[in-house]
């Protein structure tokens, strides 16, 4: 009944809504809190609409954007086409130092057909403790209330809650500014393999600025520059042990990576060497992790 009010309130203003408050909603209200919400909606009533803007060239369906857009409005921090490894996320929303992955189903890319081949995917990641939860674009377009029931609940249960949007950019630049660094050292990642290829004299600098970007606590020695494919698998294992954050088996990355066994000693042979990579445990069946999260 409390939501409905305040939904009914907020709607019904055919010219203009004014909302009159005797607190500082950023210190007496909780991140999430719908009073809290609806002030800083009166504060910067485009925050939504930019939030929206800015992920929806990212987007690669009408699916993709119309959860994206719900998950956005409902004060969550999401963003779309998530690379881990060698694998992409529809959709993964943060909060609270976790993150719950979104999987949309049935439009273009990923037909009923694919299903199976999405299903091994997200069992390989799951391996490597991503939690996903999918979204099905028949019902979807039918239900949308009833179709993400699951991805709040599962949200609900990882305890990310709602967090504030940025901003007006003109009033808070650093917020922009870092959000716009984000951006970039993204794009950055995602150019980063098209330009190994033609530029082998400059790919060991390049992986270790990627790496140092994206964890500046890591001091990354040069790697050793060999051809494309290789600089491929050895960027490849650091990826995929950044994004677990803990230590990973052989198999386990042959699997996020599809690096053939063929490659796999040299390749990793190389990132030890470099000290990288520090290989521990039973010898048969050794553990792998950064040189840098050694404790």
């Amino acid at each position: 009944m409390f939501k409905q009010r305040y939904n009914v309130a907020a709607s019904r203003a055919r010219d203009q809504m004014w909302v009159v408050h005797s607190l500082d909603p950023r210190n007496d209200l909780k991140p999430g809190d719908l009073r809290r919400r609806l002030i800083e909606h009166a504060e910067d009533p485009l925050a939504i609409r930019r939030a929206v803007e800015m992920g929806e060239e990212r987007t690669q369906s009408k699916l993709e954007l119309e959860v994206m857009r719900r998950l956005i409005q409902a004060g969550y921090r999401v963003h779309p086409q998530w690379r881990v490894g060698y694998y992409w996320i529809d959709l993964v929303i943060e909060g609270g130092g976790r993150r719950l992955a979104v999987e949309c189903d049935g439009d273009r890319f990923h037909p009923i057909e694919k299903l199976p081949e999405d299903l091994a995917r997200q069992a390989i990641l799951e391996r490597l403790g991503w939690t996903f939860v999918r979204v099905r674009g028949s019902q979807f377009f039918r239900d949308p209330d009833k179709a993400m029931k699951p991805v709040f609940e599962s949200l609900a249960t990882l305890g990310i809650t709602p967090q504030p949007l940025k901003a007006d950019p003109d009033s808070t630049p650093d917020a922009v500014g870092k959000e716009l660094k984000e951006r970039v050292i993204r794009r950055a990642h995602e150019l980063l393999r098209e330009w190994v290829a033609g530029d082998g004299q400059n790919d060991d600098k390049k992986i270790g600025q990627e790496t140092r970007a994206r964890r500046p606590d890591i001091q990354m020695p040069k790697l050793t520059s060999l051809a494309g494919q290789s600089l491929d698998y050895q960027r490849a294992i650091l990826d995929t042990l950044l994004a677990a954050g803990r230590p990973l088996r052989k198999s386990d990355i042959t699997l996020a990576t599809a690096i053939p066994d063929e490659a796999w000693g040299q390749t990793i042979d190389l990132l030890r060497k470099k000290e990288l990579v520090i290989e521990e445990g039973d010898p048969r069946n050794p553990l792998y992790r950064l040189a840098s999260d050694r404790t």
